[in-house]
């Protein structure tokens, strides 16, 4: 997960318990009172809904466009290029279907739209007065009748994800005291951070216990238990409370809130205060798989994949592997020991070729210590029509050194046979150098630079002409400080 968790609003340490010790019967969401459902949100009523028609309340830009990075989303560009920054709005409206962030869930995606204009939802949040604030990238005018409708795949994933979770943290709580201390939903992974929930409890997470809640939670997911909605005021009497919160010591703590919404996972899975959006039923959660187990300031963090996510990741991991056992000519269960096997081989062939280009950089050296040796202006060259790297080509003047120790030596690689471009470098006495490659660099159209008898860089003009005009003009410069 990139970001740090958000806290979690599914929040486990209010007092919910004793849990219900047997199963429960599987049905719907369960229905809330009318006095505590005009409390909350559409798609707290109903996650299923997708679309509702609504009434412009307000409509204004926003402070950050599109492309800004703003409410967008979209981090700052800082390329020089000049992109055109979009526009955005911020719409209130009367009622919506889309959830708003919070609580660890992601905002929905959507749109808004009437007869003549459709804007996209980049973002939803609730402002400090309740509202829920849509911003969009199409102007709207107060009182118009729009139709909102949700990105349903996106929530629906949003909604296994989440559901999972609650399985997860539930499981993790009630078999090893693990407090879920935070969350994130992210576009790839789930991330849950676990601590252990009362002082003095020694509750961790290995590879072993984590392998346990991944298998009670595809359990649970083969039960397919309901998920049932509750939605509580301060006036709801204890009597119609849910019966996993009958028998509690002391009454639940409402704070600021009108309505306590909880979310109960029926035959004990899970049971607590939570706003977001989930699915009927635990199997529509499908599958749920475990990635991997990090530590986190602390904390065991679970990294997760549910539903949608896990069914495309496993379908994905089978194609990889159909792919690797017709590359390998093997069986699945050969796989593993194929590839490294492959990366064996690997492993000596790369040892086998550094030691080639030793001995190459030692004959080639050789060779132009010799010519250097002979010649009258002490120096030597030499073009290559394969890549070259700057320390082969550093190895191949060491050794050219060894054999004429004040030789002034010109190598140049280009990165193929019919590239134009590639590597260069001019070595030798310092004054020799320093005299040489502007010449050099000018033939060649080379940037780069160096000290102390060293000079090199990448040249994008390496044909056969510019090269022999570089090797004439390191002689003409080392001939004129005669």
């Amino acid at each position: 997960c990139d970001a740090a968790p958000r806290p979690n609003a599914c929040n486990r340490r209010t007092p919910l318990r004793p849990r219900p010790k047997e199963p429960r019967s599987r049905g719907a969401m369960a229905q809330v009172a009318p006095a505590a459902a005009a409390e909350l949100l559409p798609c707290q009523r109903d996650s299923y809904l997708r679309t509702v028609q609504a009434t412009v309340r307000s409509c204004r830009e926003a402070k950050a466009a599109l492309g800004s990075g703003g409410s967008g989303g979209k981090k700052k560009d800082k390329s020089k290029s000049k992109a055109p920054v979009q526009a955005l709005f911020e719409v209130v409206l009367d009622q919506t279907c889309l959830y708003p962030e919070g609580g660890g869930q992601p905002s929905d995606r959507g749109t808004i739209g009437d007869f003549e204009t459709t804007a996209n939802v980049v973002d939803v949040l609730t402002a400090p007065d309740g509202s829920v604030v849509h911003t969009v990238d199409q102007r709207f005018d107060e009182g118009e009748q729009v139709t909102v409708s949700i990105d349903w795949e996106r929530r629906y994933d949003l909604m296994q994800q989440h559901t999972a979770q609650h399985a997860l943290s539930g499981y993790a709580e009630r078999r090893f005291g693990l407090e879920t201390v935070s969350w994130e939903l992210g576009r790839e992974v789930v991330c849950v951070d676990f601590k252990p929930s009362t002082e003095g409890v020694e509750g961790d997470l290995n590879g072993d216990t984590v392998a346990q809640l991944a298998g009670w939670v595809n359990e649970a997911i083969r039960s397919a238990p309901r998920i049932k909605a509750h939605a509580l005021t301060a006036a709801t009497p204890p009597e119609d409370y849910p019966a996993a919160m009958r028998g509690l010591d002391e009454a639940p703590d409402f704070g600021a809130r009108p309505v306590l919404r909880l979310v109960e996972i029926e035959g004990g899975v899970d049971f607590g205060p939570c706003g977001g959006t989930h699915v009927a039923n635990l199997a529509e959660c499908q599958a749920f798989a475990v990635l991997s187990l990090e530590r986190n300031r602390g904390a065991a963090r679970v990294v997760f994949l549910a539903g949608g996510r896990a069914v495309a990741r496993l379908g994905a991991a089978l194609g990889r592997e159909a792919a690797l056992g017709k590359a390998f000519s093997c069986a699945p269960d050969e796989l593993v020991a194929r590839t490294e096997q492959a990366l064996a081989a690997r492993r000596d062939a790369v040892k086998e070729s550094k030691a080639l280009q030793a001995e190459l950089a030692e004959a080639l050296g050789a060779a132009l210590g010799t010519s250097a040796a002979a010649d009258m202006l002490k120096c030597a060259s030499c073009h290559r029509t394969a890549p070259a790297t700057p320390p082969f080509l550093g190895a191949i003047f060491a050794a050219a050194q060894d054999v004429c120790k004040d030789a002034t030596v010109l190598l140049t690689a280009s990165n193929g046979p019919d590239a134009k471009d590639g590597m260069v470098l001019l070595a030798g006495p310092a004054d020799a150098v320093a005299l040489a490659a502007p010449e050099v660099a000018r033939c060649v159209d080379a940037r780069g630079g160096g000290k102390k008898g060293r000079w090199q860089g990448r040249a994008a003009k390496l044909t056969a002409q510019a090269v022999a005009e570089a090797q004439e003009a390191m002689r003409r410069a080392l001939a004129s400080a005669e």
